[in-house]
């Protein structure tokens, strides 16, 4: 039975996260208003993952919460402390989901260059991830090198069909084209 992280009334530590087989995180976020509000499910999150710094649902659960509250700072130290450990352990479902979301973060907030370079890491641990080269592809723009361009494109062409392949083809014709044209200007 999957687990599901929900937060109860400990006897000596007020809220406590807990693993239970229940329903989905619904219960968690149902539940905050009852037993104390965001701050509380906060303060439980942070000693859980201070216990296990790698627990993946707690982190989404946590910067959820970050998020709604407006605590952007804290939502984006959290998301690359927890980013750079899934990385570094290799662990690829840590990866793709941090790796997404802290890039969206930092396009939303203009921060362009950083998400590209999150999205090569992430790249690292799954070269042939088709969410991670997908937000690869729309974060990468004319001003990045080509070659990096066209072999994003390339590996993400091998894992499309129909009109999304028949499209990236065509645009990679065009980046190899510029590619050829500015090594050749070189010479």
């Amino acid at each position: 039975a999957e687990q599901h992280l929900v937060l109860a009334r400990g006897p000596e530590r007020g809220l406590e996260a807990q693993r239970v087989g229940l329903g989905a995180r619904g219960h968690l976020e149902g539940g905050l208003q009852g037993l104390g509000g965001a701050a509380a499910a906060i303060e439980s999150l942070r000693a859980l993952l201070d216990e296990d710094p790698d627990d993946t649902a707690a982190t989404t659960l946590l910067a959820d919460l970050y998020e709604r509250g407006g605590r952007h700072e804290d939502l984006s130290d959290l998301l690359f402390a927890r980013f750079d450990s899934a990385r570094d352990r290799a662990d690829a479902e840590g990866t793709r989901v941090l790796g997404l979301r802290l890039s969206a973060l930092l396009a939303a907030a203009g921060r362009r260059d950083r998400a590209v370079d999150v999205m090569r890491s992430a790249l690292e641990v799954l070269p042939d991830d088709a969410a991670l080269l997908a937000t690869m592809h729309g974060l990468l723009t004319a001003d990045d090198p080509a070659d990096e361009r066209a072999a994003v494109m390339e590996r993400l062409l091998a894992q499309r069909s129909g009109a999304q392949a028949a499209a990236l083809a065509m645009t990679l014709a065009e980046v190899a084209r510029q590619w050829l044209d500015a090594a050749s200007a070189l010479r």
